[in-house]
């Protein structure tokens, strides 16, 4: 059994990762106190790349600010990306239909060059 651990083990220690860089960077604003997550989905306009979908939490009231900054990785190489988002509290199914509590959109804009970024803002509405 301890060999088989071994081996489990040694197996695991030689897949390669890399990290993911992020290239697209989003200010969102206006997120509304009640809100306790963001139902977020960046799609790609390649038909071949599947959407991909985030869910970052927080307490209700906790951006006092009303705002936050996500980073994500661009969904394919060619085309162009649209991010959605839509502000949900814990009564909201998930993923939050818009419009949830606030949501907005970014669409449309090229992917990022190798090596550059892509700096958005979005405001909740």
């Amino acid at each position: 059994m301890r060999a088989l651990g071994l081996i489990a083990l040694l197996s695991m220690a030689a897949c390669s990762w890399d990290a993911e860089t992020p290239d697209i960077f989003v200010q969102v604003d206006g997120i509304p106190a009640a809100a306790d997550h963001l139902d977020v989905t960046v799609s790609s306009s390649d038909s071949s790349v599947q959407p991909k979908q985030y869910r970052p939490s927080f307490q209700p009231a906790a951006l006092s600010s009303g705002s936050l900054q996500l980073a994500f990785t661009h969904p394919s190489t060619t085309g162009t990306f649209t991010v959605d988002i839509v502000a949900g509290d814990r009564t909201c199914p998930s993923p939050c239909p818009a419009p949830g509590l606030a949501s907005g959109s970014i669409a449309a804009q090229p992917e990022p060059a190798a090596g550059s970024q892509a700096n958005l803002q979005v405001t909740l509405k």
